[in-house]
Parts: structure tokens; sequence; C-alpha cells
């Protein structure tokens, strides 16, 4: 079982990520699937744990400990990755990489090594990319890119508040269609 910590969309952005994301799926039949999970910007990829009430105890400690957080969401990209096993695009919408978001990462990652031993995701450290993912779908990235090229809106450059914490629970090692959903949702400074 692995587990994700996410920055929770507020309305806005949740609005507008759903939006974009029907409308990447009618030009293209991108499918719906990033709607299964609140829209989001992950501070830890999907990393594997051994307890879950142990990582839920700790989330919750975490959560209580944040304030509210301002990003910067700039460009829509097409973005070649892995889903499912497989090689596939995604449509992504970049979040600008901040002393703040980079420090959240950094101290997450100490945090869970330091209580939990351990706890390597795909994606850490400098090279962190923090964006929200619009459309994860089995398509490739040629099939994305097209789709992305009809897009009308690609530069959004908008700064919005995050103020919520969400804990992603994946059933398995690699995520499925049918094995992940946000098991928790809290305010930031409340458990």
């Amino acid at each position: 079982m692995k587990v994700v910590f996410a920055l929770l969309a507020n309305d806005i952005v949740e609005n507008l990520a759903c939006k974009i994301m029907l409308d990447a799926h009618r030009k293209g039949g991108l499918g719906l699937l990033s709607g299964r999970v609140p829209h989001h910007i992950s501070l830890k990829q999907p990393f594997s744990i051994t307890s879950f009430e142990d990582i839920e105890d700790y989330f919750e400690e975490f959560a209580a400990t944040l304030k509210p957080i301002t990003v910067r969401l700039t460009t829509l990209e097409p973005w070649n990755t892995r889903i499912f096993g497989e090689r596939t695009g995604a449509i992504v919408l970049k979040a600008e990489k901040t002393k703040e978001l980079m420090d959240l990462h950094i101290r997450l990652n100490k945090e869970l090594e330091s209580r939990f031993g351990s706890s390597p995701a795909r994606f850490d450290g400098d090279a962190y990319s923090f964006h929200v993912t619009i459309s994860m779908t089995d398509k490739t990235i040629e099939e994305c890119q097209t789709v992305f090229d009809e897009l009308s809106s690609k530069e959004l450059n908008m700064e919005v508040e995050f103020n919520k914490i969400g804990l992603i629970y994946i059933d398995g090692d690699e995520i499925r269609p049918d094995n992940y959903f946000c098991y928790k949702r809290l305010t930031f400074g409340k458990s």
C-alpha cells in the first residue's frame, strides 16, 4: 500500500481543473480519471507504508502545523509519464516552484524518514516538480500533445491559496483505475 500527501485545490482551482479535464476529454477522449480524487498538488508522490494507522496519525499532526500557502499556477503542459505501469501522457497545470513549497516537501521527507525510516518516492528532492494533474490517461504523449494543442487557455498565471491537505490512499504498489481515493481531508491548523 502507498499514500500521497497533497495540497487540495480550492473551489476555484477544482472547478477550473474539471472544466479543462472535460474539455480535453471531449476533444480527444483523454478520460475523466483525474476527477476520481480532488485535484491537488502533491507534496510527496506515492510512497510505500507499513502501517496506515501510524501514517494517518502523522498526517493529522502534520496538517495541524500548516498555514495557508499561496501558489502561482502558471501554464498547462503535456507530460510524458508512467501510469498503470505503462508509458502514457498527461496534461498538467504547472505550479511555480517556490521556497515555501520546497521547504514543505523537504520537511515532509525529513519528518517521514525520522519517524518511519526510508520512504522514497519516484520523485523527491531538488528536481521535484509541483503541478496539478488535469488529465491522467492511458493515451500516448503524442495523443495528449494533439489534444493539448486544441485547448484554448494554456497560460493561466493565477495565484491561489491552498488551506487543505489530503491523504490519498493507494491499495497496492501501482495506481490502477480502481484502487485509490482521497481517504482524509483536513483544513490547515486543525486535525
